[in-house]
């Protein structure tokens, strides 16, 4: 089976205001082309939403923006699924979103995975993850995509897909594991503000290790950024970025070419009209 995940990440600049853009998305492990889905997803978001920060009049980005991006994406899924002769449900996928400014943050998600943020010594998911939500591609669904606005800085961010939730996440208390992050800070500090081949390297054995093999029946992905110094009452300074994914099948690419492997399976976001479409209930997959 090939990697069914995909990820894009950059860094834009916006009216003078450094943009972090992650996104990533998760390929349904039941879609027989999941791997054409989540690359999609991934594309047209990323696309959107960077296109939106080098705009003209340079808008900020904001809720409503991830949902327009959002929305694109579905519509692309459709043109595809028609292009392609494929049933819709082919090209499901989680999607995940992280818009992060100098002084504040814009998230984004549907289905499971997650996103953590530290700040001020202290780590949050702000969206808990949910595997239940079904009828993305139906028409007006898209008032499903959760968000969240953080009026904050951030130092630390991490995108991860649900391969990752039980090592990152406590379940009961519905907090995060700040030390599965904290051991990985070094790595991010090890090399200069920017992406790293050294940092993604770095990222990918840790993943890949017997460890967290032991751990985790599915593929993982993760992008963690850091940016040092921060400054709570002022803009902070440069971010420091790492991509690093472990899984089964075919390895994708992140910004600037450095090699890394996205990964596999999902539970229903983005899923075609005709599909189940329960409410979303904030609670692990079975």
């Amino acid at each position: 089976m090939p990697c069914q995940d995909a990820h894009r990440v950059g860094i834009q600049w916006a009216n003078g205001e450094e943009w972090l853009l992650v996104v990533a998305s998760d390929g349904a492990g039941s879609a027989s082309h999941a791997e054409i889905g989540s690359r999609v997803i991934v594309d047209t978001v990323f696309d959107v939403l960077e296109e939106q920060v080098n705009s003209p009049d340079r808008s900020p980005l904001d809720t409503a923006s991830l949902m327009l991006a959002a929305e694109e994406a579905r519509q692309a899924l459709v043109r595809t699924a028609r292009e392609e002769a494929l049933n819709l449900r082919d090209l499901a996928g989680t999607l995940l979103i992280a818009a992060v400014g100098t002084q504040r943050a814009v998230l984004a998600q549907l289905g499971d995975g997650a996103m953590a943020y530290r700040a001020r010594g202290q780590w949050h998911c702000p969206i808990w993850p949910c595997g239940e939500c079904h009828e993305f591609l139906r028409c007006g669904a898209i008032a499903r995509l959760q968000t969240r606005t953080l009026a904050m800085p951030i130092d630390t961010l991490g995108v991860f897909t649900d391969g990752l939730e039980k090592l990152v996440l406590q379940f009961d208390t519905q907090t995060v594991h700040a030390p599965f992050f904290e051991r990985l800070i070094p790595v991010l500090q090890a090399a200069p503000p920017g992406t790293s081949a050294e940092r993604d390297d770095g990222l990918g054995r840790y993943l890949g290790n017997e460890a967290i093999g032991e751990r985790t029946d599915d593929d993982t992905t993760l992008v963690l950024a850091w940016r040092p110094d921060v400054d709570f009452q002022s803009a902070p300074e440069a971010i420091g970025l790492g991509a690093g994914c472990a899984g089964r099948g075919a390895g994708g690419r992140i910004p600037g070419g450095r090699a890394a492997q996205p990964t596999d399976r999902c539970q229903g976001s983005m899923m075609p009209p005709g599909g189940p479409g329960p409410d979303c209930t904030a609670h692990p997959r079975d």
